[in-house]
Formats: structure tokens, sequence, C-alpha cells
């Protein structure tokens, strides 16, 4: 058995908002060992729906339905579900009754279209939604079981993560027993092509193997996930842990994380335990462009343990000449000084640490790591492909890492 995951929208096929629902639901299902087939994105259009669903239906899949729940006109997953399924909307008295002593609670009016919402395809489960007004509902024919969600995720998300799970999951045991049990396992690697790691696996990526092994390549970081499936937990456990030793053994010189986890927060959460780097301020600039591609600058890429990377700050202190007092920069040849910022540096010399003292600087600005947190905030400047500085508070390090098509400088002592 397979799932499909339906996005309706006009918002989504307009490019106004990207779709996130669907790779949400796909990861939930997973974790059922319930594969996701296809991503179908429609506008609000019912008889496209009802194709989509009736298809489904014929194919005897989960299918879990997003958006198109509203109380407006162009909510059209409700009338859709009736026709796929070739019955009629009954108002469920217990939902219309729920929603009138809200909207009188909140000191509105309940309207006619308000009352839409209590309408449910007969026999259709309903499904509560603690967050909004849209209740979600579930409809079961044969093998095929169709879920129909609200499509804000602070709504779809713990719906799903609560009923439609245990639901689907029930679905499964009735119908497709066959299905067994996953496990997973991820692992992060740097400094590995992906082309080197495909040759490296040989068949471990080959499809229908039991466990699989795959790959996706992100800002220079490959997230590897191994897949194993067993008629139960232990055989599943078993298949899996064998491929994982396997693993560890031919890429252990590429691993730096296991599970799902972030390089940049891994790094500062190793340097805060060992060092106590504080989460000071965060400087960026639009100068860290024209640094990363800098010639002058000798490269240096990201070591496999952390341990050589704090062996590497160490000596790159014992070198660093004395740091004058603090005060005002001396003014180089050729440049200007604006609201205390320093003008751009010539094409090839390596751009210093400025510290930007007017919010109004003309090539950078200071902002404070704030709620984010340091390691948020390298990660954001990460994917922006600009540079970022994270200069711990009375830490005492310094040092410059240079991560493929990334540059993160963590100085201390501030």
């Amino acid at each position: 058995m397979k799932a499909v995951v339906i996005a309706t929208g006009d918002e989504l096929v307009r490019g106004a908002h990207v779709d996130t629902n669907s790779a949400l639901v796909a990861r939930a299902l997973a974790g059922l060992s319930l594969e996701c087939e296809r991503f179908v994105v429609l506008g609000d259009d019912e008889q496209a729906l009802v194709d989509e669903l009736t298809r489904c239906l014929r194919e005897g899949v989960v299918a879990i339905v997003g958006g198109g729940l509203g109380p407006t006109l162009d909510d059209v997953t409700r009338a859709a579900f009736a026709r796929a399924l070739s019955t009629t909307l009954e108002r469920d008295m217990a939902v219309d009754l729920r929603l009138r002593e809200l909207f009188v609670a909140r000191g509105r009016e309940y309207s006619e279209s308000n009352a839409r919402q209590a309408l449910f395809p007969r026999d259709a489960r309903v499904l509560r939604n603690e967050r909004g007004t849209a209740d979600g509902f579930a409809c079961e024919r044969g093998r095929a079981l169709l879920v129909a969600l609200p499509g804000p995720p602070r709504e779809l998300e713990p719906m799903l993560r609560g009923e439609v799970l245990d639901l689907v999951r029930a679905h499964l045991a009735r119908h497709a027993p066959e299905l067994g049990v996953a496990r997973t396992a991820v692992f992060k690697l740097s400094r590995l092509p992906e082309s080197r790691f495909a040759d490296l696996c040989g068949d471990w990526m080959a499809r229908g193997r039991n466990p699989l092994v795959g790959v996706t390549a992100s800002l220079g970081v490959l997230t590897a996930t191994i897949r194993a499936r067993g008629r139960d937990d232990a055989e599943a456990g078993t298949l899996l842990g064998a491929q994982v030793r396997e693993f560890r053994e031919r890429f252990a010189e590429w691993i730096h994380a296991e599970g799902e986890v972030e390089l940049e927060t891994l790094l500062v959460e190793e340097l805060r335990a060992r060092r106590h780097l504080g989460a000071g301020r965060v400087v960026h600039g639009r100068h860290g462009l024209r640094a990363r591609h800098s010639r002058s600058r000798r490269e240096q890429r990201l070591p496999a343990r952390l341990d050589d990377l704090l062996q590497r700050v160490q000596e790159r202190r014992a070198r660093r000449p004395p740091r004058h007092p603090r005060g005002p920069r001396r003014r180089q040849r050729g440049s200007r000084l604006r609201h205390g910022a320093r003008s751009r540096p010539p094409l090839g010399r390596p751009h210093r640490l400025v510290d930007h003292r007017h919010r109004g600087a003309r090539w950078g600005q200071r902002r404070q790591a704030g709620g984010v947190g340091v390691a948020g905030a390298v990660r954001g400047w990460r994917r922006a492909g600009a540079r970022a500085s994270v200069l711990g508070a009375g830490a005492g390090l310094g040092a410059r890492v240079r991560h493929p098509g990334w540059v993160v400088a963590l100085a201390g002592g501030g």
C-alpha cells in the first residue's frame, strides 16, 4: 500500500505560498512504514480534486488532503469528497453547536458561511480541530482511506500527529499487514562529493534492497539515510544494526554527526561545552561574499573530528600577534570612514572584522543574536550565502573555519 498527499489552494499553484504540509505528512507517514507515492498540488478546482480522489479510491491508497475546509465558496474539499464517494453532505449537529457557541463567546455573528463548516460526507469520521473552526474528517472505502485536514500548518500538524496517525495505523493493520516495521538511521557527512559517496556505497543504493541507503546533498553536507524493513521491530532492528556498522566503518573519516542534527549546531554546542563559548553578538556585512572568494586567504576545510578543529583553534591563536588595546581603528590608505564602518577593501585583500557602531552603516550592520541563539543565527547567514562572525563573550577563542560554500568565524574575548 502507498500514500498520496494532496495540497489544495489557488495560492499554491500561483506561487504565492509554498506547500510545506506535504513534506510534513510524508515524514509522519514514513514513521508508519508507509511510503508516499506522489505529491499532488491543485488549485481550488472541485472537478480536479474529484478526479484525483477517484483515482485514489481505484488504487486503494491512503490519501491525505490538506486545505479547502474553510467557510468560503472556493473551499471545495467537502463537495469534492461527497462527489467522489457518491454520497451527500450532512450537517453534524454537535459540530454546529460547538461552532455556534464559539462565535457567541467571541462576540461574533454565526453566519450561514460559518455553518458550512459543519457539513461532512455521510458516514465520515469527524476529526476535531482544537486550534481552529475547520474540523477534518476521514472516509474509508475498502482498502482506500481518504482524510481531509485544514490547510494552516499550525492546525494540520497537531491533528496529524494525534488522531490521524492512529487512524492510519489501524487501517494498515487491517488492510496492509505485509508492510511490517521500518527502522531508520541518519548520518551527516562532510568533505565528500556525492559522486564519490555513490561509488563507495556500491549496491547499497540499489532500489528494492533491504536495508536501503539514500542520500541528499545540501550546502556541502551529505545526509545519508538507512532504512530497514522487517516483519517486526526486532527483525528490522537487526537488519539496520548490521548495515549501520558497515556504514560507520566505510565512511568513518567523513561522518561528523549521527541523527537529525545541523552541522553548525553541533559545532557551537561542542565549543560551548569545551571552552564555555558565550552567546555574544553576531555581526555580518556585505564583505562576506568577497571574503569567501578571496584567494589571498588560505583555504581551510572543516576537519572530520571536532578535536582536530579545537587543536587548529589553539594553533591559530598561538600564531596570532597580540591585539592592540581597544580604541579607534587606524584609517587605511584609500578608505573613507562613514558611520564607524570602513569602506570596501581593495579586491583580493581579506576583509577584517569591523565593528559597525552606527545603525546606518553603509556596508554592514550589527544584529543581536537574541531569541534565535548563536547556532540559529549562523544557520541563517550560512543559507543566505553571507559571512557570519560569532563573537563569544569572554570565550578566549578565535578561529576561522571554511566549509564548502560558507564561512564561519568564531572569535573570542570580545
